[in-house]
């Protein structure tokens, strides 16, 4: 029996295999295919491989979208009555330091009416100083918070686009916004 040489060997197809891979938020996704055909039949699969894996991204980042909303609108519910909380804290403070003073002054066996000497005076003064600090706070919180809102609620639409079929890279041009926030 002769040898097997090229010209004796028997016809040999190659049909390469198509792997992609994904990392979608700690969760791995693959896809595998025959590659059969030519080159555009090939792109096809790569294609839709992407949109599928764009698909599976677009909704845990919706999850994560949808959480932030929720955080950020809690957090502009419950920032008037944590400010109140706050207020009140501090007022009921000042009395206390107040009632402080006036039992020192009480203490000491004084004849004349209690008035808040000038030390007094002003650390009460700086603690008013505080007061309005903490509450210039919680306003600058929720103008930036309600500034931030429409920016989360845009990264929702633009995940549910993508759950629906569009194009992550046609949602990303379709949005008008400015690259860094779109490409969230």
């Amino acid at each position: 029996m002769p040898p097997k040489t090229p010209e004796h060997a028997p016809a040999t197809t190659i049909s390469p295999e198509i792997v992609v891979q994904a990392d979608i938020g700690g969760m791995q996704i693959a896809f595998t295919t025959q590659a059969r055909g030519d080159e555009s039949t090939i792109n096809a699969h790569l294609d839709l491989f992407a949109k599928a894996i764009s698909r599976q991204r677009a909704q845990a980042e919706l999850i994560e979208a949808l959480v932030d909303v929720r955080a950020l609108r809690e957090a502009l519910a419950q920032s008037p009555d944590r400010e109140r909380a706050m207020v009140k804290a501090r007022a009921d403070e000042r009395v206390r330091m107040v009632a402080a003073f006036e039992a020192a002054h009480n203490a000491r066996g004084a004849r004349s009416n209690f008035s808040l000497n000038a030390a007094q005076r002003q650390g009460l003064q700086t603690f008013d100083a505080e007061t309005d600090q903490k509450r210039g706070e919680f306003a600058s919180d929720r103008e930036k918070a309600t500034a931030e809102l429409p920016r989360h609620l845009a990264r929702v639409a633009r995940q549910r686009r993508i759950i629906a079929g569009v194009d992550r890279a046609d949602v990303i041009e379709d949005d008008g916004e400015p690259l860094a926030i779109a490409a969230e």
